[in-house]
């Protein structure tokens, strides 16, 4: 099937499609917030783009200071967002049609686009407003590669593969998550060969050891570019990277129980963390295992491995690095969910209903957390104005410090993820990120964060925020106890 055939034969699912995406969206699209991070971006982009280039994500900058010449807004860096995740998805599904028949009706369209467009991992990736449309735009340049890898693993041209080792090199700069999501994708395009071209055990075998060359050439060119740019920029590899690898600072058993837990967490959320997504991840679990069985009892052996190694794939950076990821890091478990759907669905309506059934409590959760968020923001904003009212006439000559931290939701209401829902004034019992926060909000104020300790033995025995006392005025500072 080429492009002019999918768009036709397509346009009304895609059309109804990216509304869709528009809706499950709609409140962090529509609203105005922000939250960790964005702040510093907001404050001292270049401060931002440094410690991006240290971590080697020179590609992330690369665009950044493509898209430089815009004024940074944060309605059209989300919608925009949202537009480029969605036309990442209308290729990655392209390229699967390319390699089933099985997949080509309507309804497997349509649940298909509904399961991405509710994925919490991208919904928390997609979340940090600063970086998020440059890795939309990734999205789509990866899925390109991968377009391109699969017609290079059936017609062999250098050219393909000269396509998939740029794109493939560039993604990895700008997140380097996305040699995750390169696993899980050519594991699926394998799977769907053998089920519906029938690769041989070798041939499949082939197109893998080649996958595996190319992400390993890509990977090493990637860290000599990375090095590269830090002599240009004189600027030192900074030590984040190499702080996430467990199995050279922990012991074996504590990696051990990372990875478990970590599993745990990914695929069936946690008692503080999208527990209702973990629903259709049960689902496809008991499905996998079903089919695993099933290919075992028929001696396919190699289809029964690929399928759980795909399944599994999320888990594989935290289990390169004995520590667990976070959960928008794990990009490829909206890709091995949408697959898990696209798989499973059949003519039996009772496993139609549940997948939707499934897919709408996604998309309540997802429009729930971001209206949550955005809730958690006008309260920052209101405890930020409230604090720089009562400050602002001794703020001449004098460094503002927070000590301990405030939670702004004071009904407890709010949903909490990994970052959603964290306040300015409390993101995981620290207070550090209220200054710059006021200062992107235009209050201008000064913090030590040096004093915190020796304030804190001045206010001790002084009430916490929102009481009048909990502010002290002296000659060099202005204390403000939170807690």
């Amino acid at each position: 099937m080429n492009l002019k055939e999918f768009i036709k034969q397509y346009r009304v699912v895609l059309f109804l499609s990216f509304f869709f995406f528009l809706f499950s969206y709609s409140i962090k699209i529509f609203t105005y917030s922000y939250s960790i991070d964005t702040e510093i971006y907001m404050l001292n982009k270049n401060l931002m783009l440094d410690s991006w280039l240290m971590i080697h994500r020179f590609s992330l900058v690369f665009l950044k200071e493509i898209l430089g010449w815009i004024p940074f807004s944060i309605f059209w860096t989300n919608l925009f967002t949202v537009i480029f995740f969605y036309l990442g998805c209308v290729i990655f599904f392209f390229t699967i049609l390319q390699v089933s028949r099985k997949f080509q009706t309507p309804k497997h369209a349509y649940y298909f686009f509904l399961t991405l467009s509710t994925s919490c991992v991208f919904l928390e990736q997609f979340h940090f407003v600063l970086q998020s449309l440059e890795v939309g735009i990734t999205f789509v340049l990866f899925e390109i590669g991968l377009f391109f890898w699969v017609k290079y693993g059936k017609e062999n041209k250098l050219r393909y593969l000269l396509f998939s080792f740029f794109l493939l090199t560039f993604s990895l700069g700008c997140y380097q998550a996305f040699a995750a999501m390169f696993i899980t994708e050519v594991l699926i395009f394998t799977f769907l060969r053998i089920q519906e071209e029938k690769l041989t055990g070798k041939e499949s075998m082939i197109f893998l050891i080649k996958s595996a060359i190319l992400l390993g050439v890509s990977y090493i060119s990637y860290s000599i570019i990375a090095k590269i740019v830090l002599s240009i920029t004189h600027l030192e590899s900074g030590g984040y990277l190499e702080t996430q690898i467990g199995w050279l600072h922990n012991p074996l058993l504590t990696n051990i129980k990372n990875i478990l837990k970590s599993g745990v967490r990914l695929y069936f959320g946690s008692f503080f963390s999208y527990p209702s997504f973990s629903i259709l991840n049960t689902v496809l679990l008991i499905g996998m295992f079903i089919s695993i069985y099933k290919f075992i009892k028929k001696k396919k052996y190699f289809s029964s491995l690929i399928l759980l190694g795909i399944f599994l794939s999320p888990l594989c950076l935290t289990i390169l690095l004995g520590n667990a990821e976070p959960i928008r890091a794990s990009l490829s478990m909206g890709i091995v969910t949408s697959f898990g759907v696209l798989y499973f669905l059949n003519d039996k309506k009772w496993v139609s209903f549940i997948f939707l059934i499934c897919i709408g409590i996604q998309c309540f959760t997802m429009l729930s957390y971001q209206q949550s968020d955005y809730k958690r923001y006008l309260n920052d904003v209101s405890v930020a104005e409230d604090i720089y009212r009562k400050i602002h006439n001794d703020l001449e000559g004098r460094t503002v410090v927070f000590i301990g931290s405030y939670e702004t939701d004071q009904t407890g209401e709010i949903l909490k993820s990994e970052v959603m829902g964290r306040s300015f004034f409390n993101y995981w019992g620290s207070s550090e990120r209220a200054i710059g926060f006021m200062n992107s909000l235009g209050l201008n104020v000064n913090g030590d964060y040096g004093y915190v300790e020796e304030g804190a033995k001045i206010m001790e025995e002084k009430p916490s925020y929102p009481d009048e006392e909990s502010i002290l005025v002296t000659d060099s500072h202005i204390l403000i106890k939170l807690s």
